[in-house]
């Protein structure tokens, strides 16, 4: 949350106002003597000291609701997908399928790709991005908004055969007879018999079958599966377990002409 300078003036002031009040008071009751007229004395005073204070706090109350514009004290964001538009309201429902209300104000700053805009310039199914505060759980006070179309990032799977003659492991990548792929965050590496094993226990050059993924936006390839194929064997055949390799399924069954029909045909 950001005070403005007022603000923090404001607060400085009720901060010493009570500090002095802590050190008044027990000085008051001392120095007094105990007579009727000196304890009605003492008892207006408290009185006046009390009503300060509780001026003092009403003072910085209103204007921090007035710097926030609402009546809470603390920005938030929420992020979801529009669901229903008004002119002055907006139904958004958040990722964890809740439906809240965004409430639109003169104040409030709405903009698209950079430029401004009303809530008839976003669509349904738009993404929504808010600062603004909770009035209540459902309802939101929106200070600034932005409506966008997030750019689907899609990445296509394919198996790719090919002889790994090296790898570089400074730049992550398998230098092959398809060229240089570059190996994923976390990739997966098998033997023959489909055992786990690792990048340093391979000897070069060797023979594998590649799980790859292409980002089709960036049309970037990583290499997110291994597996070593058996010496000799330079296309996929039946029990050589690249069908089982490739499968993504937790319920993956051994090679066979039902569960592999393109690698267990007669020709094969």
């Amino acid at each position: 949350m950001t005070f403005t300078k007022f603000t923090l003036i404001s607060l400085i002031s009720l901060i010493s106002l009570i500090s002095l009040i802590s050190l008044t008071a027990p000085i008051l009751a001392v120095e007094q003597p105990s007579t009727p007229s000196s304890t009605i004395d003492q008892s207006s005073i408290e009185k006046s000291i009390q009503q300060r204070i509780k001026k003092a706090i009403e003072d910085n109350l209103n204007t921090a609701k007035k710097d926030l514009g609402v009546g809470q004290d603390i920005l938030m964001s929420v992020t979801g997908i529009a669901q229903s538009i008004s002119e002055n309201s907006i139904n958004l429902q958040k990722s964890s399928g809740t439906v809240i209300q965004l409430l639109i104000d003169p104040d409030s700053n709405l903009s698209k790709s950079g430029k401004s805009i009303k809530t008839t310039d976003i669509g349904i199914n738009e993404h929504i991005f808010a600062i603004g505060a909770f009035t209540t759980p459902q309802s939101f006070v929106v200070k600034k908004l932005v409506a966008y179309t997030p750019t689907p990032i899609l990445f296509e799977r394919s198996l790719t055969l090919v002889t790994i003659t090296d790898y570089t492991s400074k730049s992550r990548e398998l230098v092959t007879s398809q060229g240089a792929l570059k190996l994923g965050q976390k990739p997966r590496i098998f033997n023959a018999n489909l055992t786990q094993t690792t990048l340093a226990a391979l000897e070069f050059p060797l023979t594998a079958a590649l799980v790859t993924y292409t980002n089709t936006k960036t049309d970037a390839v990583t290499v997110s599966r291994l597996l070593v194929l058996k010496q000799g064997l330079t296309s996929p055949v039946c029990g050589d377990q690249v069908c089982e390799f490739t499968c993504s399924t937790p319920d993956c069954k051994p090679e066979s002409p039902e569960t592999c029909p393109a690698d267990c045909n007669s020709g094969n």
